[in-house]
């Protein structure tokens, strides 16, 4: 029997998922994302899990993250500081995308020097907080193998009773460093696809597999900006040293005024990278679960896949292409899907991915903005291909998730 409690945490406009596997007697706690705009809904949830010990102990096999906007990671330090993490997922970013992130703090006035240090230099920054690996996951020249879903799960393997292990994560090629300018030395690779494999009793239980689709290309124009603007060559922003002209520049007031005029270009369409992640049984057809929400219990058969996508932008249909080629196997097995970007309907639409996945709960994740999150006509259209449920800071919309597989 595999047990699974996962639950969307009501913290408003941003993102925190948490989880538990259980199986052999044993367990392994993950959490997706852990930040967001509504401090107080976000420190009550931190808080909630500390005190109430929701089945994640003191120690956490995996933290992932989506991408690096401060509404999804505000909670992160807080987190690491009451909880041991062995492994940090994240997407890699190319540099262009994290001299964006930087110009966007500046922009906002956000910027600070830890902050600073989360972009530049993740795996320092998680590693100086306890961190035992990090895990960068690339997009891969090559697609790697799709999982292959058996019909049923394989016998288990009575030598390992009582053993929960995961794999998957390993070293990066030549070809990996070649393609990504400043991967950092000591860490390990995904590939997007790859899964990461949960194990009990001598099976794989259970497959955690994330997807990126990076398109660093799409920044150029503000990169050519950010040099027009102050003199700084492609080489440099690529190259060994771009950290420390990075943080010589921020130290100019007027330059790192205009490291916020360039990010204006891009505001409105910025195409950063936004990982998306799948979690579900390593075998097709698993389909027992219940849902708590609003203080109300539904016990319905369902999927028990469940599939997040931060704020992937899948209007684009080349986006939406790739997410299907990667994860083409795992899609039938879908019951939940949190929408990306709170529900907005620049990042989804009614068709998107409607020849793979249908009969889900479509989840938005919003609180107080002024986007107008999540857009009402989005979920309207999603509610002919399923049931649609949005988590605010509010309480009593938080959705737990049961799921119990044999």
């Amino acid at each position: 029997m595999i047990s699974v409690v996962r639950q969307q945490h009501p913290v408003g406009q941003g993102g925190f998922h948490s989880a538990r596997i259980e199986a052999g007697g044993t367990g392994y706690n993950y959490i997706y994302d852990c930040g967001s705009n509504q401090k107080s809904a976000l420190e009550r949830e931190l808080r909630r899990i500390h005190q109430r010990d929701e089945g994640l102990t003191t120690a956490l096999d995996a933290l992932f993250l989506s991408h690096l906007d401060e509404d999804h990671v505000s909670g992160v330090d807080s987190l690491l500081a009451k909880v041991d993490v062995r492994t940090v997922v994240l997407p890699y970013l190319h540099p262009f995308e994290r001299l964006a992130l930087v110009a966007e703090a500046c922009e906002r006035e956000e910027l600070t020097p830890d902050r600073l240090g989360m972009i530049v230099r993740p795996e320092e920054w998680f590693r100086e907080r306890g961190v035992e690996r990090i895990v960068f996951v690339l997009e891969g020249r090559e697609p790697p193998p799709r999982p292959d879903l058996p019909e049923a799960p394989p016998a288990p393997d009575k030598r390992h009773d009582g053993i929960i292990k995961y794999d998957g994560p390993h070293e990066p090629s030549e070809e990996d460093r070649a393609d990504s300018p400043r991967l950092p030395q000591d860490t390990l690779v995904l590939y997007s696809g790859e899964p990461l494999r949960v194990y009990a009793d001598g099976r794989v239980v259970w497959l955690l597999v994330p997807h990126v689709h990076p398109e660093p290309e799409r920044l150029k124009p503000f990169v050519l900006e950010v040099q027009r603007l102050t003199g700084i060559r492609e080489a440099t922003i690529t190259g060994v040293r771009f950290g420390s002209w990075l943080k010589k520049l921020i130290r100019d007031r007027r330059k790192r005024a205009k490291l916020a005029d360039a990010y204006r270009l891009i505001r409105r369409d910025r195409n950063l990278t936004s990982m998306s992640l799948y979690s579900g049984p390593a075998w097709r057809g698993a389909n027992h679960a219940s849902r708590s929400f609003a203080g109300r219990r539904c016990c319905l058969p369902q999927k028990a896949g469940w599939l997040s996508t931060g704020d992937s932008m899948l209007t684009r249909k080349a986006r939406v292409d790739k997410l299907v080629e990667r994860l083409s196997s795992l899609l039938p097995e879908v019951g939940t899907f949190v929408l990306p970007h709170h529900g907005s309907r620049h990042n989804f639409s009614a068709t998107t991915l409607e020849t793979s996945i249908s009969g889900v709960l479509w989840i938005a994740c919003s609180g107080p903005n002024s986007y107008g999150h999540p857009h009402i006509e989005l979920l309207e259209s999603l509610e002919h291909r399923g049931d649609t449920w949005t988590v605010t800071h509010q309480e009593s919309t938080r959705l737990l998730e049961v799921v119990r597989v044999k």
